[in-house]
């Protein structure tokens, strides 16, 4: 199963949710937000959100400025 994460196609297996999708990301950001397909999904919804071939993935961070 093919999806986009942050504009790069990448394979995943079949049947993951947000929750496991996460674990496989490398350097997790302490605090993001997670968009499926322009949607945000909240952090309560994880383990009952699942990925499906062809969503776009956006991984949003936050950064200070001043």
């Amino acid at each position: 199963m093919r999806i986009t994460i942050n504009g790069n196609s990448v394979e995943i297996k079949d049947g993951i949710n947000i929750t496991d999708f996460l674990k496989t990301v490398e350097n997790l950001p302490k605090l993001f937000v997670i968009e499926q397909n322009k949607n945000i999904i909240y952090k309560e919804d994880y383990d009952s959100v699942f990925l499906k071939d062809g969503d776009e993935i956006e991984l949003v961070t936050f950064t200070g400025g001043g």
